[in-house]
C-alpha cells in the first residue's frame, strides 16, 4: 500500500485519547486506512457501524479505530454496481477505486444498506436522502444499481431474486417510477377492471376447463389467500356455493390454513390466491398442500410461471404498480367464476353459469360503476373529516365492505371497519359515533332484510350513510345517498359493489393529500416498519 494512499494522521484530524493527548495512528489504523480513504473521518466517527447497529439497537461507542467497527460489512466496488457483504468484516476495499461520485458517498447511506433488507427484495432506505433504495440479495449479497449521481436506482424492470421454498421469486417492488399526482397507478387499474375481467374469463378457458375435471372429483376444495386475495377467496368460496355443483369448499387466510390449517389428504384440493405470488405464508400453505399429496393450483398476476410449484397455474392480470390492489382482485374473481361454472358442470352435467355472464354482464356492470366515479368523489370530499368508516354488508356484500375498508385504510390511511350486518349488531355498533360515515352494501338477496335492519339503527344515532346496491334497496335509500350498480348474480357483488368503494378511497386519499399508491413508505418511520416484517 502506498503511503499516499493513506489518509491524515489521527493527530492532523484531531482526534484524542482519554488524557487529552493526540492519538497516534495504530497498524489497525493503517490496515483500515485504504477503506477510510474516501469517507470523511467526521461521518465516520459520528455514524459507526456494527453488529448491533444492523439489528436496529444503539451502535456501540466508537472503539480505537475511528468508530468504523470491524465486524460491520465488506464493501466491493465494482464498475457497474457496488455489492455489500452484510456479515463480513471492513477488513479492506477489494477491487475498483474509492474516487469520483463513489468518493462523496455518505456513510450514512452504507449503514442504511448494511442495515437491511432483511429478507428478499425488501426495500432498503437511504436516510441521507430518504430515498427508496430496490434491492435484490443473491445469499449473502446485496446488489443495488448504481445510478449517475447517486448511490442506487430502481432497475427498469422486476428483479429476479434468490430461491424461496416455493421457487424463484419476483420482486414486489415496481419498476415503474412513483406519481405524485392524480392520476395515480391506482386509479388506472380501477379504470381497467371491466376489459380486465372479460379478458381474464377468456384467457384462463382452456386451462380452468382442464383443472375443473380434476377438481369436480376431489373431497374438499381449499381457496387461500391473504389481504386482498383472501376476498378474492372469499368472493370464490360464494361462487363455487352457488355454482360448483355442491363441491365442499372452504375459504381460508393463507396464515391460519399454514399453521393451524386442517388435516389434509390426497383426496383434497389447494388453491392459493397471491397477485404477485411472493407472500410468505400463501407459499407456505401451498407446500404444506404439496407435501399433503393435494391437488394445487395458483392464481396469480402475470409473471415467470416457475414462481410457484403446483399443478396449475392461472394467470390473471399485469402485475400492478399500485400497492392498493383493484385489478388483479377482478382478475382473481374472474378467474374463479370461470373455475366455479366449469365445476358445476363437470359435477352436475350441465351448465350452471350463463356464458355471457362472465364475457358481457359483469363487464357491463363494472363499467356502470365506473360511472359512479363523479357521485363517489363528492362524497369522498364531504366526507373526508369523518373520524372512522364502518362499511356493512351480508353475504358477497360483506365481502365487499371488508375489501372496501381495506382500501380506505392502506390508501388514506384513515380508520375504517368492515364486517357483516350481523356483526356490527353485536358489540361493534355502540363505539360508533354520530361523526361517523356508514357505508351499507345491500345487494339483492337473503341479508338485505338484515343491512335494512343496520340502516334503521344508524338513522336513530344521527349518523350519516351511504347504500350501495344493484337497484334493489329502495327503501334504504330514502334520504340517503346511493350508489346503484346493475343486477349481476349475487356472489359478482362481491366484485361489482367493491368498486364504488374503491372510487371513494381513492378519492379520499386525494382528499386527504396521500399517496394511494405508496403503502405510506414515504414516511421513514413506516419504512422502517415494513422492514421488520416479511409479507
Amino acid at each position: 500500500m502506498k503511503a499516499g494512499r493513506l489518509e491524515r494522521p489521527r493527530e492532523e484530524t484531531g482526534e484524542r485519547n482519554q488524557d487529552g493527548r493526540p492519538r497516534a495512528a495504530s497498524q489497525e489504523d493503517i490496515a483500515h486506512a485504504e477503506f477510510r480513504h474516501d469517507l470523511p473521518a467526521r461521518a465516520a466517527r459520528r455514524n459507526p457501524v456494527g453488529p448491533r447497529d444492523r439489528d436496529g439497537a444503539k451502535p456501540p461507542a466508537a472503539g480505537g479505530h475511528g468508530g468504523l467497527h470491524r465486524d460491520a460489512f465488506r464493501a466491493l466496488c465494482q464498475s457497474e454496481r457496488r455489492v455489500l457483504d452484510v456479515g463480513a468484516g471492513v477488513d479492506r476495499a477489494v477491487g475498483g477505486e474509492h474516487g469520483g461520485t463513489y468518493g462523496k458517498m455518505r456513510i450514512g447511506r452504507v449503514r442504511a444498506a448494511a442495515r437491511g433488507p432483511r429478507h428478499t427484495d425488501e426495500p432498503c432506505i437511504d436516510r441521507a436522502r430518504g430515498r427508496l433504495l430496490v434491492t435484490r440479495r443473491t445469499g449473502r449479497h446485496m446488489h443495488l444499481e448504481r445510478s449517475r449521481c447517486g448511490f442506487a436506482r430502481k432497475p427498469r424492470r422486476p428483479v429476479r431474486a434468490r430461491d424461496g421454498p416455493d421457487g424463484p421469486e419476483v420482486s414486489r417492488v415496481s419498476p415503474a417510477p412513483p406519481r405524485t399526482q392524480h392520476p395515480f397507478y391506482m386509479y388506472e387499474a380501477i379504470r381497467e377492471q371491466p376489459a380486465a375481467f372479460a379478458a381474464v374469463a377468456a384467457r384462463v378457458a382452456p386451462a380452468v376447463s382442464e383443472l375443473a375435471a380434476r377438481l369436480a372429483a376431489c373431497d374438499r376444495l381449499y381457496l387461500v389467500g391473504i389481504g386482498t386475495s383472501y376476498h378474492a377467496a372469499l368472493a370464490g368460496e360464494q361462487l363455487v356455493r352457488a355454482f360448483g355443483g355442491d363441491l365442499p369448499v372452504q375459504a381460508m387466510h393463507a396464515f391460519d390454513f399454514a399453521l393451524y390449517g386442517p388435516r389434509l389428504n390426497g383426496r383434497d384440493a389447494v388453491v392459493t390466491i397471491s397477485h404477485r405470488g411472493t407472500k410468505r405464508y400463501t407459499r407456505d400453505a401451498l407446500v404444506r398442500a404439496r407435501e399433503a399429496g393435494c391437488l394445487t393450483a395458483v392464481i396469480t398476476g402475470d409473471g415467470p410461471e416457475d414462481r410457484a410449484r403446483a399443478d396449475v397455474i392461472l394467470q390473471t392480470v399485469a402485475q400492478e404498480r399500485t400497492s392498493a390492489h383493484t385489478v388483479s382482485y377482478a382478475g382473481a374473481v374472474a378467474a374463479l367464476g370461470a373455475l366455479a361454472s366449469q365445476i358445476g358442470a363437470q359435477r352436475l352435467g350441465r351448465p350452471t353459469l350463463g356464458p355471457a355472464t362472465l364475457t358481457t354482464a359483469v363487464p357491463d356492470a363494472l363499467r356502470a360503476a365506473l360511472a359512479l366515479e363523479p357521485d363517489t368523489a363528492l362524497a369522498a370530499r364531504h366526507f373526508v373529516s369523518s373520524p372512522r368508516v364502518w362499511l356493512v354488508g351480508a353475504g358477497p356484500g360483506a365481502i365487499a365492505a371488508i375489501e372496501g375498508a381495506l382500501k380506505i385504510l392502506e390508501t388514506s390511511y384513515t380508520t375504517a371497519q368492515g364486517m357483516s350486518a350481523e356483526a356490527i349488531l353485536h358489540g361493534p355498533f355502540q363505539a360508533t359515533e354520530p361523526e361517523d360515515l356508514f357505508i351499507l352494501i345491500a345487494q339483492a338477496g337473503p341479508g338485505q332484510v338484515r343491512v335494512a335492519d343496520v340502516a334503521a339503527a344508524v338513522r336513530e344515532i344521527g349518523a350519516p350513510f351511504v347504500v350501495v346496491d344493484d337497484g334493489s334497496a329502495t327503501t334504504l335509500r330514502d334520504g340517503a345517498a346511493s350508489w346503484s350498480v346493475p343486477p349481476t348474480p349475487e356472489p359478482f357483488t362481491a366484485l361489482t359493489c367493491a368498486v364504488p368503494l374503491q372510487l371513494f378511497s381513492y378519492h379520499l386519499a386525494l382528499a386527504r393529500g396521500t399517496n394511494p399508491d405508496g403503502f405510506r413508505l414515504e414516511d421513514p418511520r413506516f419504512a422502517k416498519a415494513h422492514q421488520r416484517v416479511t409479507l
